[in-house]
């Protein structure tokens, strides 16, 4: 697969679920499904585009986190965390 389309359609799945992960099923789902694995990776990869990927990346997980089987599993990943703390300026 070429790079480019691979971070297009990225970018294109990553806006869609920021706006469906606001419904409680969807998000449930996607806690069971693993998803919260592969958004940490969009966050983590320096490579993808900030404002197109990891931004909504960010509020895909935010919405998640709030469900508690969500912030389980975020609370488990270590160097996700310690790049939050970084890039809100508190480490």
């Amino acid at each position: 697969y070429h790079p480019v389309w691979v971070e297009k359609n990225i970018s294109e799945n990553t806006q869609l679920y920021s706006g469906l992960i606001q419904h409680e099923q969807i998000k449930m789902e996607c806690i069971e499904q693993g998803m919260i694995p592969l958004l940490i990776q969009c966050v983590m990869q320096e490579s993808f585009h900030a404002k197109n990927i990891q931004q909504y990346a960010l509020e895909i997980l935010l919405a998640m986190s709030l469900v508690k089987k969500g912030s389980e599993i975020l609370g488990t990943e270590i160097k996700f965390i310690e790049k939050l703390k970084r890039l809100n300026g508190s480490e």
